[in-house]
C-alpha cells in the first residue's frame, strides 16, 4: 500500500479530481457530486478543493437549463405539451432537478425563465 501511495496509484486527489470532472460532464450538481465522494471516503477537505478547481464559473446554470430542456422534452413525448403547463407538470419537473442535487432557488429560477421564454 506506501508502495502503491509512493507512486501515486492511490491518490484521493488524483481521484476526487478525475470524479468531479466526470460527474460534471454528465451534468451532477456540485452538491451531489460532493456527497458521493464523501460516500466513499474521499476528505471533505479534498472534495471541496476538487469542486473549486474544476467547477468553472456560471457552468451550473446552463447545466441546469439544459437538464430542464431534456427533461422537459422527455415529459412532453409523454403527456403533452399542456401536461408540463400545469402545476404538477411543473412540480415533476422541478423535483427531477432538485433530486440531481441542485440548490432550489436555481431550479426555480430556471423554471421560471422557462416558462416566461
Amino acid at each position: 500500500m506506501t508502495r502503491l501511495r509512493d507512486e501515486r496509484w492511490i491518490d484521493d486527489v488524483r481521484f476526487a479530481g478525475g470524479f468531479v470532472r466526470t460527474r460534471l460532464k454528465k451534468k451532477v450538481a456540485p452538491q451531489r457530486i460532493l456527497r458521493e465522494l464523501q460516500a466513499v471516503s474521499v476528505d471533505e477537505e479534498i472534495a471541496r478543493q476538487a469542486l473549486e478547481h474544476n467547477l468553472e464559473e456560471g457552468t451550473e446554470r446552463a447545466a441546469v437549463q439544459e437538464l430542464c430542456e431534456r427533461r422537459a422534452r422527455l415529459l412532453t413525448r409523454r403527456h403533452g405539451e399542456a401536461w408540463l403547463e400545469t402545476e404538477e407538470g411543473r412540480t415533476k419537473l422541478a423535483l427531477f432537478l432538485l433530486k440531481q442535487g441542485y440548490e432550489s432557488s436555481l431550479v426555480w429560477d430556471v423554471l421560471k425563465e422557462r416558462r416566461k421564454g
